[in-house]
């Protein structure tokens, strides 16, 4: 009988199994930018692919990828051999144990700089071959060109609502059927992209996505700039604009990093009317864009309280909190309160808060004015 040496901790079981079982790549993943990255944030991608440190607090989560892992391997492959052999109807290539990574140039060439190339990789989760060009006429497509479409599967939360795939998705798709394309005798023109719900496995949405090179081309450009930039701070904050951020292993760079580019205070009349500056902003009417971005977010904002309103005081007037159709359901609840510090009370039990306090840290602001209207935004 073993007995513990000390007290348990099953989080931390858990945690070293997954850390022992990891995926092992046949390739230094850090000379690539992988399929799953190239249309998502960069600055991360970068930071990632040159020796920056994750901040100090960050933990990876495990659970969605291996949720990934469980479902593919254990009910996706399993039904493609099944398809294949025993309903005939294709062949499932490079999927499951046979799963390749497809790379667009060699990871090991080097620039003159010392430089890995830019260079995108993928590892698509399979392909089909041996259909009829109408095989997928069911969802939209009545002529595939060929007789094969890539495969590629995501487990999703069950709260998500999918009006369509996700873009991030979409585009690791195009990679996949661009190198796919590129580096193979297979020219699939399709892929497929099957969501499965991680609650109820049976739960699955179908998106079709056409091969589109310009968006291929677009994503080995990306790859380049990942590799061939030596300032993170030229290239965008994409988590800004997908909302990622707060998952970003990387913020304290990626602030470190603003904050040095931040522009001197302009004293200088003259070079707040610098005239490429001002041509730079009024290009494309960025600022006047933005203006009615602000007034569309305002509006949208005000119509969506109202809807919540509404559809409040139907629930009310019907005595229930909650409701369900065939394609929606709704609920309706009062949430606790969230705990807050008692500043006064500490002041009274003699409690010097100022000592207790710390300064955050910085942040932007943005403030846009027009001279010739009554309001302004802030950002």
């Amino acid at each position: 009988m073993i007995s513990a040496k000390a007290p348990l901790d099953f989080k931390d079981i858990f945690q070293q199994w997954v850390d022992g079982t990891n995926k092992k790549w046949g390739h230094d993943r850090n000379k690539t930018l992988g399929g799953s990255e190239a249309f998502g944030c960069l600055r991360k991608a970068y930071y990632k692919r040159n020796g920056y440190e994750p901040d100090a607090d960050y933990e990876e989560s495990w659970g969605a990828l291996r949720r990934g892992d469980i479902i593919e391997n254990h009910i996706v492959v399993p039904a493609m051999h099944y398809a294949m052999q025993e309903l005939k109807l294709f062949e499932f290539l490079m999927g499951g144990e046979n799963q390749i990574t497809l790379f667009d140039g060699d990871p090991d060439d080097f620039d003159d700089n010392g430089r890995p190339e830019g260079v995108l990789s993928v590892t698509p989760d399979g392909l089909i071959r041996g259909v009829s060009r109408n095989a997928l006429a069911k969802y939209g497509v009545e002529d595939l060109g060929t007789d094969c479409f890539m495969l590629e599967v995501k487990s999703i939360d069950p709260r998500v609502d999918l009006a369509e795939e996700k873009a991030i998705h979409h585009g690791q798709t195009q990679i996949q059927m661009g190198l796919m394309r590129k580096t193979t005798a297979f020219k699939p023109n399709y892929a497929v992209l099957l969501y499965i719900n991680a609650s109820f496995l049976d739960d699955i949405e179908v998106f079709i996505v056409k091969y589109d090179e310009k968006k291929f081309k677009v994503a080995q450009d990306r790859a380049e700039l990942v590799f061939k930039t030596t300032d993170p701070s030229k290239l965008h904050r994409e988590g800004v604009i997908d909302g990622t951020c707060q998952y970003c292993p990387y913020q304290k760079s990626c602030l470190d990093t603003t904050v040095k580019a931040m522009p001197g205070k302009t004293t200088d009349k003259k070079a707040s009317q610098n005239p490429e500056l001002l041509a730079a902003l009024n290009e494309n009417e960025l600022l006047f864009r933005r203006r009615a971005a602000t007034k569309a977010e305002k509006k949208a904002k005000a119509e969506l309280a109202r809807l919540n309103e509404e559809i409040k005081e139907v629930l009310r007037r019907y005595g229930s909190n909650k409701a369900a159709g065939n394609s929606w359901s709704v609920s309706y609840s009062m949430a606790q309160g969230r705990q807050t510090l008692d500043k006064e009370s500490l002041i009274d039990a003699g409690i010097n808060v100022d000592d207790h306090m710390k300064l955050g840290n910085p942040y932007e602001i943005l403030k846009v004015t027009f001279k010739d209207l009554d309001d302004d935004d802030n950002d």
